[in-house]
């Protein structure tokens, strides 16, 4: 890999700057550090190479524990998250759950009566299917999210499935406390991401919104996607009346948060944030709005 380098760095006239390891004698690895230059002549032709070498195993060790704790703390506040909606998430996985036994039941009632017709078993029967289907779909999506995908490399995905997903995961927590969740129209796009750490990000923003709205009289918030100048915008709106100054630039600050004790963690901002950011995009806040929206760009 080193020689590698140097060839690249000389065939291009450029500076060199690398980092690998070695296994001394007595069997310990270090971590060295290269940084060169070529110097060269009127015709092109190399003089010398001059470069220093640095011993940086401790602060590469170092690099790496950071890097391993911080996927933890993502992982971590995405099981948070959740956890907030496992209530929302069983009853939503109990209501099939019940029709799929009254159907069932219906057929044998039926059919110990001798009063089953074909016409009566088919149309039970693709509730059963198209309710299975529904369970499978929470199913999904549930392992989809909760699962460690900080090592998943960018793939596409299409917009409406991503935020299917999504959905099928909060859903249920909005009825349940008479939140209006609206969805708007979602573009025919693939999108090139991690999608579930996408998917994680959508599903702070909308927990966050829940939470928000919680206590109002009017009580809703919206899910938009839209394409503006050739970029894509998908934007969490909530019925609040904004966020104050003071407030918004601790916002998205680690462990920041302005909910009660015990309820949500301060990291969900602040890892939506690096999540978007790790993709070279942006997440901000829309003071221009009158009620309270985030915006991933």
């Amino acid at each position: 890999r080193l020689v590698n380098t140097l060839h690249d760095a000389l065939a291009k006239k450029q500076d060199y700057e690398i980092e690998y390891r070695i296994i001394r004698k007595d069997g310990v690895v270090r971590t060295l550090h290269v940084h060169g230059r070529h110097f060269f002549d009127d015709h092109g032709k190399m003089l010398r190479r001059i470069g220093t070498m640095q011993d940086v195993t401790e602060r590469s060790a170092a690099e790496q524990a950071l890097e391993e704790s911080q996927a933890q703390l993502i992982h971590q506040s995405k099981l948070s998250a959740l956890g907030e909606m496992a209530g929302g998430i069983a009853h939503e996985i109990n209501n099939p759950l019940a029709i799929l036994q009254g159907k069932a039941h219906q057929l044998v009632k039926l059919a110990r009566a001798g009063e089953l017709t074909p016409e009566d078993t088919l149309a039970r029967l693709d509730k059963i299917i198209a309710t299975s289907e529904r369970i499978a779909k929470i199913v999904n999506g549930l392992k989809s999210i909760s699962r460690d995908a900080d090592q998943d490399e960018s793939a596409p995905i299409a917009l409406k499935a991503l935020f299917e997903n999504v959905q099928s995961l909060c859903l249920e927590r909005f009825k349940q406390h008479q939140i209006k969740l609206e969805i708007g129209s979602i573009p025919d796009f693939t999108l090139d991401c991690r999608s579930v750490q996408l998917e994680q990000v959508v599903l702070n923003l909308l927990n966050n919104a829940h939470d928000a709205v919680e206590t109002l009289r009017e009580k809703w918030v919206r899910l938009d996607v839209k394409i503006v100048k050739e970029r894509l915008q998908i934007s969490v709106t909530d019925s609040c009346a904004g966020i104050a100054p003071s407030i918004l630039e601790k916002l998205m600050q680690p462990f920041f948060t302005t909910k009660e004790v015990g309820k949500g963690t301060g990291l969900g901002l602040s890892i939506s944030k690096r999540i978007i950011e790790d993709h070279h995009r942006t997440l901000s806040y829309d003071s221009d709005c009158p009620h309270t929206r985030f915006v991933i760009d």
